[in-house]
């Protein structure tokens, strides 16, 4: 007998009439329940689930009393409950074909108790065992979504290509099964895994995928996951405006759906936010609220966290009764926690809130009791080594402070960056720079300006290594070494220093080397800002901005003399800063690119270290990349890119050119065109700066969306000889800046690889003065100017054009880097 798919064969006997009615009732209760669960109603779906199993197995039916108790785990799953669905499932369902899909859903379910239990090994044997029922099964959603859970437990064994590689079939798969839930799932875990890679410009547009399929199937809280994870991003992309609206979003959604658990730690997010953004009293009023909901929940290891947070934010304040009411309530609860792994953090603070009150014995006690500690993340370590010296100093004993510090080195070289958790890898870096910051200080206070301009130039590149996760060894070159640069380039160096509580400026010229004191920071950052405003509005910064721009020039370059020819090593908030834009001090109704020639160096060092590059033979030998088909959303097609090609090319004329653009422009092709034999190489693209691990900042090319990226890493594995990249496109000469971080995403990275000079954009200009710009230059360097020179003559003859594009927005971002001898 022919049966409709999904009904029970009504046997003549009628004995099975009534089983049948069961069976079409239970599969309606089955599907309205599922629906509840996917709609994350956990807590009217859990009952009914537990009704479906009991009313089955009185009648006997065990088919139906499965899918229901697999059905029951998965919402204790999505309840958090993954000891409860591992009892549930203790019992494993029959063998044999019949109950392949049903055995391999339990399989599954187990699997992911597993994981969520960190039992990974466990986890993994029983994913694969249900990979294998669900062949034999030949159920396709049930492999799909196998693949979506082994995806999310390789994220965790750190085999990103394998995950990425899994969620991106695991969604295909789902959405030609039209579960666009399932779908949803699998672009959200794709985000996680790139996030977890630090990529998060490539994660932000799976989560916002996510969340829009999401927010059209009503699952308020898979929506606030979503929501909360691209906040994360934007916080690590140094976003925080966004970060903040994120986190609040996330935060309002769970607080909606009762979730509490979730809810304190969006609170606590945005705590983190404002923390960053020195907001102390807004992160102070973020943790408090993750705190009550906290305490509610009995939650005491996210209580400890918070507590931490305040006492770390109170010091931050120098309320030192807040900081020991928030850090003596944080040892309480840790008391009562099994191996608790945040006992670092309250000696840490209880230190720094005896040395805030000049109970200096007790203070040093306690940074040494810190230090016996052996926690996993190294960043409190290496705060208290730098605390206890600044205690040293405080204290006059100098000899001791030295020792502590010497003490900290030592920690640094042998322990890796690549050797820190990810958890823990932004702080730990975050905490090296203030190290490094503080040593640069008590340099200076005892009068060895000198030996700390070495070190900050050789900091640059120790914390580039670290932040890449690289051992490269640095070598340190002596102040009269940088007075014979100096020498040899007919030109006067400048390199800067932008510190936790001080900064500082040194000026080396063949005769001296001469130190200043810069402005705090946050003054700094304050004009840089008020002069930048104008000049990304299209104004003229001369006329909207003046004072700013007098007092950015007072304070960075009145200390340099009457040179013309500048060498700057910039940091910190410099590196955003176009030093040609600011105004003349002979006359301020002109930039200082009118009188003078600026070059960007990453260190020193470096350029000591590269020395001279030999020229080429002959002139007139480019690889041009550019025009890529646009594959990722938030990277659309540049309109003048073609144009700004031809351009170039037609200003280096040669046999031996090679040009890949539209859909020849991948990445592959680039090694595969052997760049080394090009004295000139142009990229007309978009470009991504990766501020967390800037060997995967990036120049977005054609191709699939996941292999569409040519990454900074990529880049230095192919020795370079080229007089010139030119990589025109948006926000490439540097990631998110940080204090002695210097450039670090692409622009460095074809340094590194051994190009002699890098013009890279500081902002974006998706525009036809770029083309004219790119044309110009190579014009200039076709007739036999060097590409400083004629870069500057571009932007002189802009200037002096009159018109829109006379404007520092237009020629500003566009900076020369200097990788060799000049």
């Amino acid at each position: 007998m022919r049966v409709a798919p999904g009904l029970c064969a009504v046997l003549l006997t009628g004995v099975h009439l009534t089983g049948c009615l069961h069976r079409e009732s239970s599969e309606e209760e089955f599907r309205q329940t599922r629906e509840l669960m996917r709609a994350e109603q956990f807590d009217r779906a859990l009952p009914k689930a537990h009704a479906g199993v009991a009313d089955a197995e009185r009648r006997q039916d065990s088919i139906v009393a499965w899918r229901f108790r697999n059905l029951e785990a998965e919402i204790l799953l999505g309840q958090r409950q993954p000891k409860k669905a591992m009892e549930l499932l203790a019992k494993e369902p029959p063998e044999g074909p019949p109950w392949a899909e049903i055995q391999g859903r339990a399989l599954l379910l187990k699997g992911q108790a597993a994981y969520l239990l960190s039992d990974y090994t466990t986890s993994q044997e029983l994913l694969g065992r249900a990979a294998q029922a669900a062949q034999q099964a030949k159920s396709a959603s049930l492999a799909a979504e196998v693949e979506l859970r082994q995806g999310s437990l390789l994220v965790r064994l750190s085999k990103f290509e394998d995950a990425d590689a899994a969620f991106r079939h695991a969604q295909e798969a789902e959405l030609r099964l039209n579960d666009p839930y399932l779908a949803a799932f699998a672009m959200g875990n794709l985000g996680f895994s790139l996030m977890t890679q630090s990529r998060y410009d490539e994660a932000i547009p799976w989560f916002d995928r996510a969340q829009e399929i999401f927010s059209k199937l009503g699952t308020v809280e898979s929506v606030a996951r979503a929501a909360g994870n691209s906040a994360w991003c934007y916080f690590r992309l140094g976003d925080f405006e966004r970060a903040q609206a994120g986190f609040e979003q996330s935060e309002r959604a769970f607080a909606q759906t009762g979730n509490r658990f979730e809810q304190q730690i969006r609170l606590g997010d945005a705590g983190d936010v404002a923390f960053q953004a020195e907001d102390y009293q807004g992160a102070i009023r973020q943790y408090q609220s993750a705190l009550a909901v906290s305490r509610g929940l009995q939650a005491d290891l996210w209580t400890t966290l918070w507590l931490n947070n305040l006492a770390r934010t109170c010091i931050e304040l120098a309320d030192w009764e807040c900081a020991e009411k928030s850090n003596r309530e944080s040892a309480e609860v840790q008391s009562r926690l099994p191996n608790a792994a945040s006992k670092v953090y309250s000696l840490y603070n209880s230190a720094r809130i005896a040395a805030g009150r000049k109970q200096f014995k007790e203070a040093e006690q306690l940074y040494q009791q810190a230090l016996r500690e052996t926690p996993e993340d190294p960043t409190t370590i290496l705060a208290a080594q730098t605390s206890l010296a600044d205690l040293y100093l405080e204290t006059g004993r100098s000899r001791e402070a030295e020792s502590e510090f010497r003490s900290a080195f030592a920690g640094i070289d042998r322990r890796s960056a690549s050797l820190v958790k990810v958890d823990y890898r932004f702080s730990y870096v975050a905490s090296l720079i203030k190290f490094y910051s503080r040593y640069i200080d008590h340099l200076i206070e005892t009068h060895q300006p000198g030996k700390a301009l070495e070190f900050a130039d050789a900091s640059r590149s120790r914390v580039l290594s670290q932040r890449s996760g690289r051992t490269d060894t640095v070598q340190t070159r002596t102040a009269e070494d940088y007075r014979g640069l100096a020498r040899t380039e007919h030109a006067t160096l400048i390199e800067y220093w932008i510190g936790w509580k001080k900064s500082y400026g040194w000026v080396i010229t063949p005769s001296q080397v001469k130190c200043f004191e810069l402005p705090p920071r946050d003054q700094l950052r304050s004009w840089i800002e008020q002069y930048s405003k104008p000049i990304l509005a299209s104004r003229n910064p001369l006329d909207a901005a003046p004072e700013a721009g007098q007092k950015l020039f007072q304070a960075l370059l009145n200390s340099t003399g009457s040179g013309k020819r500048f060498i700057v090593v910039p940091d910190g908030e410099l590196h955003g800063l176009n030093f040609e834009s600011l105004p003349s001090p002979e006359d301020p109704k002109k930039f200082w690119i009118e009188q003078a020639v600026i070059a960007i160096a990453p260190s020193f060092n470096y350029l000591l270290s590269a020395g001279s590059m030999q020229k080429f033979s002959d002139r007139g030998n480019l690889l041009a990349f550019g025009d890529p088909e646009p594959v990722l959303p938030q990277y659309p097609h540049l309109d003048f890119a073609a144009q700004e090609i031809d351009s170039v090319s037609g200003s280096i004329k040669s046999s031996r050119n090679a040009r890949l653009t539209g859909a020849q422009a991948i990445p592959a092709a680039y090694a595969a065109s052997r760049p080394e034999q090009f004295e000139f190489i142009h990229f007309a693209a978009h470009a991504a700066a990766n501020p967390e691990s800037p060997l995967d900042s990036a120049v977005i090319l054609s191709g699939p969306p996941d292999r569409c990226k040519l990454f900074a890493r990529d880049v230095m594995q192919v020795p370079l000889h080229a007089e010139l990249v030119t990589i025109s496109a948006c926000r490439t000469a540097a990631a998110r800046t940080y204090a002695g971080e210097g450039p670090v995403g692409l622009a460095w990275a074809f340094l590194r690889a051994g190009a002699k000079s890098v013009i890279a954009g500081l902002w974006d200009v998706n525009d036809r003065s770029t083309a004219q710009l790119m044309a110009g230059l190579y014009r200039r360097i076709a007739s036999g100017s060097s590409p400083g020179d004629a870069l500057r003559a571009t932007k002189l003859e802009m200037i002096h054009g009159g018109g829109a594009y006379a404007k520092p927005f237009y020629w500003a971002p566009f900076q020369l880097y200097a990788g060799a001898r000049l």
